[in-house]
């Protein structure tokens, strides 16, 4: 099996550790870990990505709840002209994280009663949440998948209105059947 690559900007916290009322963790990504991430994500450049996450255990100890905000500041090509198009993104995002057991396995939580919810827990890795990663991730489900600047456009291309050209393969198309329905 092969193994997953470390991740880029990790911040490990035992679940076991938590007080019971829960805590506040503020995290920010160095400037190796922002190029890493930008790497990963495809980005020009993230200047900065910092959050704040509010640990909370639940059932026991054997799980955690994760509510937290993110802030980024990034760089993203351009869809259409590969320009630079900067970004501020604000979000904000919820977890739960908890030892997902298989029936009749002895440890972890009973994941039963969690059976109608939408999401299971996030695995605890080594008894551990990765709040970096938590971050990270949530970062990539904000990035805009289609960055353009206001004013780029493909040339020779429109995107409404009346077809740009008339001669292509669909025009001949038309052709061929406007004369097999004049027979």
């Amino acid at each position: 099996m092969k193994k997953s690559p470390a991740p880029e900007f990790s911040r490990p916290v035992l679940a076991e550790s938590l007080p019971d009322e829960g805590e506040t963790f503020d995290i920010e990504a160095d400037a190796l870990e922002r190029q890493a991430l930008a790497k990963r994500f495809g980005l020009l450049s993230l200047e900065a990505l910092t959050a704040r996450i509010l640990l909370t255990p639940t059932a026991g100890g054997a799980a955690a709840s994760a509510r937290g905000s993110l802030a980024a500041q990034l760089t993203q090509p351009c869809v259409v002209s590969l320009k630079p198009v900067e970004s501020r993104i604000e979000a904000t995002f919820e977890r739960f994280y908890g030892r997902r057991t298989e029936p009749g396995a002895s440890a972890g939580i009973d994941i039963g009663p969690l059976a109608g919810e939408e999401d299971f827990p996030e695995p605890l890795r080594a008894g551990a949440i990765d709040l970096g990663e938590a971050a990270a991730e949530q970062l990539a489900l904000e990035l805009d998948p289609f960055p353009r600047l206001k004013d780029a456009a493909f040339a020779g291309y429109s995107s409404g209105g009346e077809p740009a050209a008339a001669e292509g393969s669909f025009a001949a198309l038309a052709k061929l059947k406007k004369k097999s329905s004049i027979k």
